[in-house]
């Protein structure tokens, strides 16, 4: 949050390192982007750019990111670029252009825009702009599949904006991701705890019956030891009698 390029890069670099290690890949950026000369820059919070030169070296190119998904090679990825926003910097440098340009998509990768190429994205009221507002809603919806999550959010931001603000993704994707999996699923899953938590209380309850029968046997045998402690005694008091009768005849 509010980092500078030198923060960015680092982090953007342990990104790919960590995609590396597999899984399904995630970018989200929520700022300030230019577009120059058709490549996409995300602008630091200590960009200092007084001149259409200083962009490239001030700013962080989009396509770093693409490159270290493209390097980890892992199975799925997406990038949101909630980013088109205005800038002063349109009506002063020529090679400027109002919103993102388009990106590459590598393959099994989908990248979402807040608008469409070329335009710009509204911030919107309160701490989310009304692309992020309806993303981060319609992600949690079970079952949906990733590209339509970005179809309910492209009709809701649409409407908010009454058609100035029309979401826009590039996708190669090959595979399917949910965010939140289908209801069957998570019955299956919760079937599978309710399952698991059964056999736990089953578990317990034969243990406690085990340990009962435990006490039972240990009830069982100290009445044995007893019981053959009194044959003794009486053995003894038997052998006792039988010498006294002896003598006295």
């Amino acid at each position: 949050e509010d980092a500078s390029k030198r923060k960015m890069k680092k982090a953007i670099d342990r990104f790919g390192k960590q995609l590396k290690q597999g899984g399904f890949g995630l970018f989200y950026y929520s700022g300030h982007g230019m577009q120059v000369e058709g490549r996409n820059y995300l602008i630091p919070v200590d960009a200092t750019i007084s001149g259409e030169s200083d962009i490239e070296y001030e700013s962080v190119n989009a396509g770093r990111v693409l490159g270290k998904m493209k390097d980890a090679k892992n199975f799925m990825n997406l990038v949101i670029l909630d980013a088109c926003r205005n800038n002063p910097y349109v009506s002063s440098y020529k090679g400027i252009n109002p919103g993102l340009a388009t990106l590459n998509a590598p393959s099994g990768t989908l990248i979402a825009y807040a608008t469409a190429p070329g335009m710009i994205a509204l911030d919107g009221k309160g701490s989310n702009g009304p692309y992020t507002r309806a993303l981060l809603q319609h992600i949690k919806t079970p079952g949906l599949k990733l590209e339509e999550v970005f179809k309910k959010v492209r009709v809701d931001v649409q409407t908010y904006s009454k058609g100035n603000q029309v979401p826009w993704e590039a996708s190669s994707l090959i595979g399917e991701f949910y965010f939140v999996p289908p209801l069957k699923t998570l019955d299956s899953a919760q079937e599978i705890a309710k399952l698991e938590k059964d056999l736990k209380i089953l578990s317990e309850q034969k243990e406690k019956e085990l340990e009962a029968e435990k006490q039972k046997l240990a009830i069982i045998k100290r009445q044995l030891v007893e019981a053959r402690e009194r044959l003794e005694e009486e053995k003894k008091l038997i052998s006792t009698n039988e010498q006294g009768g002896k003598r006295g005849s």
